[in-house]
């Protein structure tokens, strides 16, 4: 038979070979893989030439390319595709290893984000955006980030167990009413069978509290009584006269801080403040008052 010779199979197979020995020929290579002759066997050919890209799949993921034709012409180039699980695994103890004389770019959506190198004589690594990290540190040996540094928060109240209007530590509080003996440390003094009551409804009524030293907080507490301010707001100043619209923390409107519970609300100040007032619009009873107040600060 000559090498030029076809052998017309019509759609059939060849079946039933007492042997595979005609099929180690380049011939026999070129029918059976015609014909979709399966063999269990290596298949050996010389002298063609693949033109453009040969992919390896399994199903419909590409996890082998050979040539890389579409891929700036690289030519000889042996390529592993990731597919569709977009993952190489290793371990720590067996990095993974990339290797490239022109340094290695990574790309979101088109947008640079970070490059490693750029040539053999420039091995820096150049960030395209701000990474920033804002894991919390577990053990003792971590390292804190900026990010948790500068946002650490004290659970502990800032304000301490007050017996007085005025303290030598630096604490003050004033009030524009009260009624009898129920001055307005009380909502400082850690005692719920005390506290700060107004002599009657007057409209915008208001009680401060000067700090050794200017804070910001991140949280401030309340607890009031049966008779409670409906409508309110937290201020803050640094020199206890001026409480312009934008020292404004926390603004209130028909919200009644009752005896109930601790309400807590979360607030994020642009400002750090010396002083700090709550200043009250509106009221049910004829005796509004107020049981706790407490601040919250961060620890540094």
């Amino acid at each position: 038979m000559s090498v030029d010779s076809k052998i017309k199979m019509g759609g059939n197979k060849i079946t039933g070979l007492s042997s595979d020995t005609l099929l180690d020929t380049t011939d026999a290579v070129s029918y059976a893989a015609l014909e979709h002759h399966v063999i269990n066997k290596k298949i050996s050919k010389k002298g063609d030439e693949i033109i453009g890209n040969l992919d390896f799949k399994i199903g419909s993921d590409v996890n082998r390319r050979v040539g890389c034709l579409d891929m700036s012409a690289l030519g000889n180039t042996f390529n592993l595709l990731l597919g569709n699980t977009n993952y190489i695994s290793h371990e720590k103890s067996q990095p993974l290893i990339m290797y490239t004389d022109k340094g290695f770019l990574v790309k979101i959506n088109g947008s640079d984000i970070i490059r490693f190198g750029n040539d053999s004589s420039n091995k820096h690594v150049k960030s395209y955006q701000n990474i920033i990290s804002n894991l919390e540190p577990i053990k003792p040996t971590h390292a804190a980030t900026k990010f948790y540094v500068d946002t650490l928060r004290c659970i502990l109240g800032y304000v301490p167990t007050l017996k007085s209007n005025n303290t030598k530590s630096g604490f003050t509080v004033t009030a524009s009413d009260v009624y009898g003996s129920n001055q307005p440390y009380h909502v400082f003094d850690d005692n719920s069978s005390l506290q700060w009551l107004v002599a009657n409804t007057v409209p915008n009524y208001w009680m401060k509290i000067e700090l050794p030293e200017s804070i910001y907080i991140w949280r401030f507490d309340l607890t009031g009584a049966t008779e409670y301010m409906t409508d309110w707001e937290l201020l803050g100043s640094e020199d206890g006269s001026e409480w312009s619209v934008w020292s404004t923390i926390h603004r209130e409107s028909a919200y009644g801080v009752d005896d109930s519970k601790v309400h807590s609300f979360g607030v994020s100040p642009s400002n750090s403040f010396k002083f700090y007032m709550i200043r009250v619009y509106g009221s049910i009873g004829v005796n509004p008052r107020l049981k706790y107040w407490q601040l919250y600060t961060y620890s540094i």
